[in-house]
């Protein structure tokens, strides 16, 4: 993966990173429900 000098790139795995963490916290509430 090129290397950019733009924020953005962190930023990106930032959201990644977090909507995997509240996926996984939903998906094991959820098994936790039922």
């Amino acid at each position: 993966m090129p290397h950019f000098r733009s924020p953005l790139p962190s930023t990106v795995a930032f959201f990644l990173i977090a909507v995997v963490f509240v996926g996984s916290i939903s998906t094991a509430a959820r098994a936790r429900d039922i």
